[in-house]
């Protein structure tokens, strides 16, 4: 006990906190009366309505200071003591500790007395082991006295018909929560199958209508699909699209390999090895000639067809090492300008065709439409001429304009059929076009 005490902090708190029936005025001032005496007359203080109307080590001298019958009142909010460093205080409240701070309850059923001490000597917790004591027997007492309306039996009787009329209640409620639950399954049951029974319904009626729409898109389908073919036959278009796109297709696949082939590239290496040889060779025999003038200069040597002869030597080596490695660079150039003018054609080639079938597609829509006399539509020749510059030109030569206009001729004039549509221009051939076109592109 006295180690607990000495661990106690000096204020309130629910160890040092003692709860207890209201007692009356007179009741709690003889008991602060009683620790007065006990304790050398030490006075304490009485609060009522929130003041201190003095101090008293009696309870003659409380009666003194007011007119109040203190043995029915319970006008008195709090009383304090003083002994030593050790407080004992009375108020007519009840604190309440909570985790979100404490609270208190006002409604005059149950008191409180608290005792703290601010100096925790052994003389202290003397002091407050006695006033604990004294406070436990004030609170017996005080729940010893409280009035007794009933006898054991009674409460006994009582407790059993509320326990019977509490089973009652359940088995009730039970009963008719069972009911409650039967009836709304039943309901529920009933609304479950007429929804399904909704939900089938609208299930065949989506299915009938959506089988009805299937229906109308494949005749619209059949009917679509009968009318582009139609016009597919009728112009021709999917034969020349073929054709085009065969072209087309052989030429990129064509500009994806190497510009040379293997066995050209073999040869190249081989031709390359050689000239470096030769370009070592040469410059090995330049060195030494250098090396062999070099010498015979130095020592002053007076035979003149021996420096004539170095000299010779040093000269034909110079040029013949010069002269191979200006041929090889040359040769290099020249290669590598045919590779890229080889690369260059075939790309002016592929954009050719597609602008030679646009060409041709709008050329026959323009025919095959009448201009507002009823005439067949002209086409300008300046448009002509426009479209069709630089046609199937090379790129190591300048292309006239007439080789063009002979090749587009040779196409209008033996074309079977061609169109300018949204897939690309598409033209179609016949077997003596073809050979014309052919031999006009040979002549190029």
């Amino acid at each position: 006990m006295i180690d607990f005490l000495r661990g106690q902090k000096m204020s309130q708190s629910q160890e040092n906190t003692y709860r207890l029936p209201a007692p009356s005025d007179e009741e709690i001032v003889r008991f602060f009366a009683s620790i007065s005496k006990n304790y050398s007359s030490a006075p304490f203080n009485v609060v009522i309505g929130g003041v201190t109307i003095g101090h008293f080590t009696s309870i003659e001298q409380v009666k003194k200071a007011n007119s109040i019958d203190l043995s029915t009142s319970k006008i008195i909010f709090g009383l304090s003591m003083e002994i030593g460093s050790v407080i004992i205080n009375f108020y007519r409240r009840a604190t309440i500790f909570g985790k979100n701070g404490i609270t208190y309850d006002l409604s005059g059923f149950q008191n409180e007395i608290y005792i703290y001490s601010n100096n925790h000597i052994q003389e202290n917790i003397n002091i407050i082991i006695e006033l604990v004591h004294r406070v436990e027997k004030f609170r017996e007492n005080a729940t010893s006295l409280l009035p007794r309306t009933t006898t054991e039996a009674t409460l006994s009787k009582l407790f059993a018909e509320q326990i019977r009329s509490l089973s009652d209640l359940q088995k009730k409620m039970l009963r008719e929560t069972d009911e409650l639950r039967i009836s709304n399954e039943k309901a529920i049951s009933l609304r479950r199958a007429e929804l399904e029974s909704d939900i089938e319904k609208q299930k065949r009626k989506m299915l009938s209508e959506l089988e009805t729409e299937k229906n109308k898109n494949k005749a619209e389908d059949r009917r679509l699909s009968e009318l582009q073919k139609s016009l597919d036959n009728r112009s021709h278009m999917h034969a020349r699209r073929d054709m085009r796109n065969n072209i087309t297709s052989e030429l990129r696949l064509r500009l994806q390999k190497p510009s040379v082939s293997e066995e050209i590239k073999s040869h190249r290496n081989k031709f390359s090895t050689t000239c470096l040889i030769m370009i070592a060779v040469f410059f090995a025999s330049f060195v030494v000639s250098a090396i062999e003038f070099y010498n015979v200069t130095s020592i002053g040597s007076q035979n003149t067809n021996v420096i004539i002869t170095v000299s010779i030597r040093l000269a034909l080596s110079f040029f013949a090492f010069a002269g191979m490695g200006f041929y090889f660079l040359g040769w290099l150039r020249q290669t590598h300008n045919d590779d890229l003018r080889t690369e260059r054609d075939l790309e002016r080639y592929l954009y050719d065709v597609d602008r030679s079938s646009w060409i041709i597609e709008t050329v026959l829509e323009a025919r095959s439409k009448e201009s507002e006399d009823g005439k067949q539509a002209e086409i300008p020749s300046e448009w002509i001429s426009g479209v069709t510059h630089g046609l199937f030109a090379k790129s190591e030569e300048k292309q006239e304009g007439d080789k063009a206009m002979e090749i587009l001729a040779s196409l209008f004039n033996f074309s079977a059929n061609a169109k300018f549509g949204p897939q690309g221009p598409e033209f179609e051939l016949n077997k003596g076009g073809l050979k014309k076109l052919g031999k006009a592109a040979l002549d190029d």
